[in-house]
């Protein structure tokens, strides 16, 4: 255990030796047990459940389960699931367990929850999340579990409208994002609620519109 993770560790001992509530909450909703799913710190989790905190818990905006998911901690995810029987497709605010671990790039979480029941919805959403972020191994894992790679968002838009759309795409991995839903089958001819294609709202970033030029040709 790292010498960060023992200090926080003494701290919440001291403040519970104190009297602190375990049970507190913010203005938020939040208890400490939300912030120490946050954090991944597996230890203080217990430590918190054995003074009598709620393990499956949930603050105004997200769960014990999506925070846990978020952190990037995969046995704390796998505890909460299989223990603790945490919902995997509980919804608050329009985000899900699966969709946190997409928005942070945690693939390995994601293709453990989608192995354990996450559904259609939950699965398309982090496809979305994974490909606004810019993690290419999470758009892989929620490919690999039955994303739909045609889903919209709210304005219409495909996932892989949204990768090419990105105007800074040569600092970061969006042609390699584009090519890859490319071979997922991504539709191109899909038009947004403003009318428009990909090539529409496609980057002038040569690397992007090569790919879909050659696409469409293929097609």
């Amino acid at each position: 255990m790292g010498r960060k993770k023992r200090v926080r560790i003494k701290k919440c001992e001291a403040l519970l030796a104190r009297n602190a509530n375990v049970h507190h909450r913010n203005t938020e909703n939040s208890s400490a047990m939300i912030y120490a799913m946050k954090s991944g710190n597996f230890n203080v989790v217990r430590m918190l459940e054995s003074k009598g905190a709620t393990v499956v818990d949930r603050s105004n905006h997200v769960t014990s389960l999506m925070n846990a998911a978020e952190s990037g901690n995969y046995y704390l995810v796998k505890w909460l699931v299989e223990e603790k029987k945490a919902d995997v497709n509980e919804q608050m605010k329009n985000y899900y367990a699966i969709k946190s671990a997409a928005i942070t790039g945690h693939s390995a979480i994601i293709e453990y929850l989608v192995t354990h029941g996450a559904n259609q919805e939950s699965i398309d959403a982090a496809l979305v999340a994974a490909t606004v972020y810019g993690h290419i191994d999470a758009i892989e894992a929620t490919l690999e579990g039955g994303a739909n790679v045609n889903t919209q968002n709210e304005e219409g838009d495909t996932p892989i409208m949204i990768a090419a759309g990105f105007h800074w795409s040569y600092e970061f991995q969006w042609p390699e994002i584009v090519r890859t839903l490319i071979l997922a089958n991504a539709d191109l001819s899909i038009k947004n609620k403003e009318g428009k294609t990909v090539m529409d709202v496609a980057s002038y970033n040569e690397k992007i519109r090569g790919y879909l030029k050659h696409a469409l040709e293929k097609r």
